[in-house]
């Protein structure tokens, strides 16, 4: 049985395209699985191995097929108020591809177990422990215990979301070494970010050959109801996918004001495996604990930053008084300054008036003892004129 028939007979309904061929190189949706508790009792039996059939998903995809796979109930999106946790999605989607690795899935096997409704539930089983009311950094989310645990950061480039941008990157997925491999890892993940939209791009290496998967969280128009898992061995294919879902034109990036913008809201994270032994019981626990303590940082810093406006708004209103207050004691000081000066003039002032008043005393003294004596004399001149006569 071809892979696709198989495929379609694992769902409810139909698939939403015709089986296809593997000589065909049109884009074809394999899977679209209905997501009820009907079907949640009946799990899907496994794909065939890539040495059981010719038509096997990694042959039909090596031979030219574009796959897109997408499960019912799986998309991420902002719910009860929430803001979208995709970023978390796409990284808990190269952290979980990354894990099965580890565990010895490679080529052909890793490609069927990663399609596969089980995995892509495991993906999106994250996000509902996100309670963060902000979106979660892809930089500090890397961070936590539970990604590092299985991802080692590559490199990170910022304001690549264009066409040539995103042909940069599959260039350096395709042929970049590590610093500790002299050739490309098996596996890397790239989690590309264009605000407000997060996908993952993984690269695979099947029979020497590299096969990419677009794993985006979001619904669109080829996957309206879940997630979607675009697989596609063409890399100009997939850089067309890309610059279509996440590019932007690059003539806008030659206006400096969105160039800018570009810088900061868009990025590329690049991972490849942390290669350390596996602990699964502390992995369940660093996971659960890991996004957590990262929401209620979150939460806890979106609480307090209305408090920090009122502190700097106080704070600057406490510096205007006390502006305010210093230039108003520097005018009372210069008045204070103003009347001692004025009140020394006056004293001056008084003291030469005092002077003047005893000296005006003195003349008048004086003159009244010069009349009292030209009045003894003119008393005396009388008295010798009647004498004389």
């Amino acid at each position: 049985m071809e892979y696709a028939r198989l495929a379609s007979s694992l769902i409810l309904g139909h698939s939403t395209q015709a089986p296809v061929s593997p000589n065909s190189t049109s884009y074809a949706s394999i899977v679209t699985r209905r997501a009820n508790s009907d079907y949640a009792a009946t799990p899907p039996s496994p794909p065939p191995s890539i040495h059981d059939s010719s038509n096997d998903l990694a042959t039909l995809v090596l031979r030219g097929q574009r796959l897109t796979f997408s499960y019912d109930g799986t998309s991420v999106s902002a719910q009860d108020g929430r803001v979208s946790a995709c970023g978390l999605a796409a990284l808990n989607c190269a952290r979980i591809v990354f894990k099965k690795f580890k565990k010895g899935l490679t080529e052909a096997q890793l490609l069927e177990d990663i399609i596969s409704e089980q995995t892509v539930q495991e993906i999106v089983s994250i996000c509902p422990m996100w309670a963060g009311t902000a979106y979660p950094e892809i930089e500090e989310i890397a961070e936590l215990p539970i990604f590092r645990y299985f991802l080692k950061r590559q490199g990170t480039n910022w304001g690549n979301a264009t066409r040539s941008g995103f042909d940069k990157m599959l260039e350096r997925l395709q042929g970049a070494g590590t610093q500790e491999l002299e050739c490309p890892p098996q596996v890397q993940a790239v989690v590309i970010t264009k605000e407000p939209d997060v996908v993952a791009c993984l690269r695979l290496t099947i029979q020497e050959k590299n096969v990419f998967v677009i794993f985006d969280p979001h619904p669109r128009p080829s996957h309206p109801n879940g997630s979607g898992l675009v697989i596609d061995a063409n890399r100009e294919r997939i850089l067309g996918h890309l610059t279509e879902l996440m590019g932007v034109d690059e003539d806008l990036l030659n206006d400096p004001e969105v160039a800018w913008q570009m810088e900061l809201f868009s990025s590329e994270h690049t991972f490849v495996p942390n290669l350390k032994p596996d602990d699964p019981d502390l992995e369940s626990l660093v996971l659960q604990l890991s996004i957590q303590s990262y929401a209620q940082k979150h939460n806890a810093e979106k609480q307090l930053r209305p408090v920090r406006e009122e502190r700097d708004k106080l704070t600057a209103q406490l510096e205007q008084l006390r502006t305010v207050a210093k230039a108003q004691l520097a005018e009372a000081r210069a008045y204070r300054q103003g009347v001692e000066n004025n009140r020394g003039q006056e004293d001056i002032q008084r003291s030469v008036l005092v002077q003047e008043i005893q000296r005006l005393r003195g003349e008048v003294q004086e003159a009244k003892n010069t009349n009292d004596k030209l009045s003894k004399e003119m008393q005396a001149l009388k008295r010798a004129d009647i004498r004389a006569e």
